[in-house]
């Protein structure tokens, strides 16, 4: 995971998913893939570009 850049260990991002998800009344698998499903800035700015020919 990106996340990792922040610094953030491993186990308390687990605990942010699981707070995250327990407030929202979802399972953390749901919240995993919804984190999935976002393209990264790079990969936003290729799909922006290739839509947009200058």
């Amino acid at each position: 995971m990106k996340i990792m850049r922040l610094g953030l260990k491993k186990r308390n991002v687990k605990k942010i998913l699981k707070v995250g998800a327990k407030a929202s009344g979802v399972p953390v698998e749901v919240i995993r893939k919804e984190i999935q499903k976002r393209p990264t800035p790079e990969e936003y700015i290729y799909k922006v570009t290739k839509k947009t020919k200058i």
